[in-house]
C-alpha cells in the first residue's frame, strides 16, 4: 500500500500546533517535535547539512591538531641520510659530476596557502551554523575558530631552513672577503673553466619547532646551459657541528630534519659557456648567479625559500664570447 502525504497537511498541522501554544505547558520533547515539523516538503534542512559539514570539518581539525602535536612533541629520530625506513645501510658516495642529484624542478607554496584557506572555510561554516544557536554554542564556535586560525598561522608561518654559521668554497671559486667594517657579504668569483664544476659549501638549520622534510635545491635553469647553474647537492653531518671533506658527503635524498638540527650541504655548480676560467681574458663584466632556493615540506605541505647566504656569486665573462649567440635583436622600423 502506498501512503501519500499531502504537504499542505503538514503546514496546517504546524500552524494549529503553534496556535495551541504547546510551548507553555508541554514538555521539552514535545516542544522540540513541534519545532521540527517541516514547513515545506521533506528535504533535509540547511542547518542539518551545515551541521554535517561542521562535524566533518571538526574531525579534520582534530586530526590535524593531533598530527601537529605529535610532530612538535616527538623529536625526530631519523638521521639526515635516512630517506625511508627501508633505506639500505650502505649509502653511495656523492658524485659531484652527476647532474640532477638532490635537485628538484620546482618548490611549492601549499604550506603558505593551504592552512589559512582550510581555517577560513571552517570558520565560515561554523559561524553560519552557530548564527541562530544558543550562547554556549556560539562561545564554543568562537573558541574553535580562534584555535583553528591560530593553528593555521603557526603552521603556515614556519620559518623553514636558514643558514647556520659556516661556509666555504672547496673547488673552482676565488673568495674575495668583504671589508670588515662594511659587514657585507663575501664575493665568490667563479674560476672554473667553461662547463666545469665549482662547489660551495655551507650549513643550514631547521629553526622552526616542527620537523621539516628537506627535498632538495630548486633548479631554476630550465635547461639553460650557457650561464652558471646549480647541478647537484650532497650532504654531510658531523657530531660536533663541523665540516667534513667532500669524500664524506652523501647524495641528497629527501630526509627529515628535526627542530634545531643542522646539516652541511655541498652544492655543485657548472660554469657557463663563456666563463673566463683561469686561462681566458675577462671582458670586464661579471654575471651574478641566482641564489640557492631550498625546497622542503612541513606535515606533507610543500614550500621553498631562497636562503640568505653570507656570500654572493659572480662569473666573469670571457672576452669575445657571447653567451647568447642565437639571440637576435629585432629593431622596430
Amino acid at each position: 500500500m502506498t501512503i501519500l502525504i499531502d504537504e499542505a497537511f503538514e503546514d496546517v498541522l504546524r500552524r494549529v500546533l503553534l496556535e495551541a501554544r504547546p510551548s507553555v505547558d508541554a514538555g521539552p520533547a514535545l516542544r522540540e517535535r513541534v519545532r521540527r515539523v517541516p514547513g515545506k516538503g521533506r528535504s533535509m534542512p540547511v542547518n542539518q547539512w551545515l551541521a554535517m559539514a561542521a562535524r566533518l570539518a571538526a574531525v579534520f581539525v582534530v586530526v590535524a591538531v593531533a598530527a601537529l602535536a605529535v610532530a612538535v612533541v616527538s623529536p625526530s629520530t631519523k638521521a639526515p641520510n635516512a630517506g625511508s625506513p627501508t633505506a639500505p645501510i650502505a649509502v653511495p658516495a656523492f658524485d659531484p659530476t652527476a647532474d640532477g642529484v638532490g635537485m628538484v624542478p620546482e618548490g611549492g607554496d601549499a604550506l603558505r596557502k593551504l592552512p589559512p584557506l582550510a581555517a577560513g572555510v571552517l570558520a565560515v561554516v561554523l559561524i553560519v551554523l552557530a548564527w541562530r544557536r544558543g550562547r554556549v554554542w556560539r562561545v564554543a564556535t568562537a573558541a574553535v575558530v580562534v584555535a583553528a586560525l591560530a593553528a593555521a598561522q603557526f603552521i603556515s608561518s614556519h620559518p623553514g631552513l636558514s643558514f647556520y654559521n659556516a661556509y666555504g668554497a672547496p673547488l673552482g671559486i676565488e673568495i674575495e672577503r668583504a671589508p670588515s667594517l662594511t659587514n657585507g657579504p663575501d664575493a665568490f668569483h667563479i674560476t672554473a673553466e667553461p662547463s666545469e664544476n665549482f662547489i660551495v659549501t655551507f650549513n643550514v638549520a631547521n629553526v622552526g619547532s616542527v620537523p621539516v622534510r628537506v627535498l632538495g635545491i630548486v633548479d631554476r635553469s630550465r635547461g639553460e646551459r650557457r650561464l652558471a647553474r646549480w647541478s647537484a647537492v650532497g650532504i654531510q653531518t658531523d657530531a660536533h657541528g663541523g665540516f667534513g671533506s667532500l669524500d664524506e658527503a652523501r647524495p641528497l635524498e629527501p630526509f627529515d630534519l628535526g627542530p634545531q638540527q643542522v646539516v652541511n650541504l655541498f652544492v655543485v655548480g657548472r660554469a657557463g659557456a663563456c666563463a673566463v676560467g683561469n686561462t681566458g681574458t675577462p671582458d670586464g663584466g661579471e654575471i651574478g648567479m641566482r641564489g640557492v632556493e631550498l625546497a622542503f615540506s612541513v606535515l606533507g605541505m610543500s614550500a621553498s625559500d631562497e636562503l640568505e647566504l653570507p656570500f654572493v656569486l659572480g662569473e666573469a665573462q670571457r672576452e669575445g664570447c657571447d653567451p647568447f649567440p642565437d639571440t637576435t635583436e629585432v629593431l622596430a622600423p
